[in-house]
């Protein structure tokens, strides 16, 4: 089904001032200080005006270490550098990058994204919940999965790979023919491998940047954004996106999802929950003034602090995605890596299914 309605308008927030995407007149009563080709031109208007040709070559889905070496140019400026290079003023850039924090990707990585999802206007989720995938594999597998067994090591052999365990405070062993790696890399370097990788693996291990974020889910007793002719779905230049979780679903209550990355997660990290969850109220706001009062209660996830993932998904700074990425998902002996961060779809489940399928070839073909 739909991940999203496309019933209604979004909203672009922009200097504290809210602009719908139904009004194409709003975005030229702005103050910014835009160029003059660029005054009353939407976000996606702006993209399209500076990106202009440069994505016809980025699109391959599968390159080699040939081509990531063609781009290095554009990984060794930020995407904010490189729309400035093109010749976007600041608040232009202001614009294009509402709903995160680009500071410190790479303009390659930026590109890259824009271009492999060519021109989709939707994407989809699973009706009655993303869950139903992993519980469906963990149905299917039975009593083979092992919860709530962490990895303190792995060493690999000419015939096997030994993986060391730490289980209720008790050590043991798994030993197998071969071993999938599918935890990032921000977890993966706090595990003693015993047999190391190449030096260009273990300088992807430790190297690999992720992007700081965390997940505000606002219960609302009503969809009161529906009433106003609003989709639910907001960008706003504090680094936060909303979005209608509860599109599609039965019921008049709501969903509001709230997604805080960069400085917005960071400025998060010295506070208590109940701060948090206020800082969260707040943000929504920004998009949605009546948000506060219709709010039931809320849960919010940071992705830094969760010992499992230390980071919502893998973002390349500057000079890592030419020089870390024709590393990542190489097979190293009878170790194989999987993951979103080992596709081109970084940040997206379909990256991580698309990894899966390349590893399950890969032990095939061997």
């Amino acid at each position: 089904m739909p991940f999203a309605t496309t019933a209604g308008a979004s909203l672009s927030v922009v200097q504290g001032k809210r602009y719908r995407s139904d009004n194409d007149e709003s975005l030229r009563g702005t103050q910014l200080d835009l160029e003059p080709e660029e005054r009353g031109l939407a976000p996606s208007a702006l993209l399209n005006r500076y990106i202009g040709d440069a994505l016809v070559d980025l699109g391959e889905p599968d390159p080699d270490a040939a081509t990531y070496a063609r781009w290095q140019a554009y990984d060794r400026q930020t995407w904010p550098e490189w729309l400035h290079a093109r010749g976007a003023s600041e608040d232009a850039v202001a614009l294009m990058t509402l709903g995160g924090d680009p500071k410190a990707l790479s303009a390659l990585y930026v590109l890259r994204q824009i271009a492999l999802h060519g021109g989709a206007r939707r994407y989809y989720t699973i009706r009655g919940g993303m869950d139903l995938l992993p519980r469906s594999l963990a149905t299917a597998l039975g009593d083979s999965i092992k919860y709530n067994v962490a990895v303190a090591a792995i060493e690999q052999g000419p015939t096997n790979v030994q993986v060391s365990t730490v289980e209720n405070g008790r050590t043991g062993t798994l030993t197998a023919d071969r071993l999938v790696l599918a935890i990032p890399f921000s977890t993966l370097r706090r595990i003693d491998i015993r047999t190391p990788f190449a030096k260009d693996k273990m300088r992807a291990i430790e190297a690999l940047s992720y992007y700081p974020a965390t997940r505000f889910l606002f219960q609302t007793r009503n969809r009161f954004w529906q009433e106003s002719g609003l989709s639910g779905a907001a960008r706003t230049d504090f680094a936060v996106e909303t979005w209608d979780m509860s599109a599609g679903q039965s019921g008049t209550r709501g969903i509001l999802s709230a997604t805080a990355g960069g400085r917005m997660d960071e400025a998060l990290a010295p506070l208590d929950p109940t701060a948090r969850g206020r800082a969260g109220r707040k943000m929504l706001s920004q998009a949605f003034p009546d948000a506060d009062q219709a709010i039931d209660r809320g849960v919010m996830r940071r992705w830094s602090e969760d010992p499992w993932a230390r980071g919502a998904f893998a973002a390349f700074a500057p000079g890592q995605m030419t020089t870390l990425m024709p590393a990542i998902a190489r097979a190293e002996g009878r170790v194989h890596f999987a993951g979103e961060h080992t596709s081109p779809w970084t940040g997206w489940m379909e990256g991580a299914l698309r990894s899966a399928a390349r590893v399950a070839e890969e032990i095939l073909q061997q």
